[in-house]
């Protein structure tokens, strides 16, 4: 069952940031977060390889790319003033 993502600034709510992404790997989505603003090139297998990973299955790698895409996107947005 893939979990529904509600964006709020680039931060998803109700998915709490230790929930696995990789369990293959133990990789948790804020730390696949912080690899993706820190790689801001690649896609989900680079990002693993940057966290010194390579998938095993494979199962993850769709959410996974979900993931970075979100939080690069996020970075992209223009900041709005209050």
């Amino acid at each position: 069952m893939q979990a529904t993502r509600i964006n709020n600034g680039g931060k998803p709510i109700g998915v709490p940031p230790e929930m696995y992404t990789c369990v293959c790997n133990a990789i948790r989505e804020c730390e696949l977060r912080k690899a993706a603003r820190q790689y801001r090139t690649g896609g989900a297998e680079s990002v693993y390889a940057k966290l010194g990973k390579t998938p095993n299955c494979g199962q993850c790698l769709d959410e996974a790319q979900l993931v970075i895409d979100e939080e690069r996107d996020a970075l992209m947005e223009p900041a709005t003033a209050a």
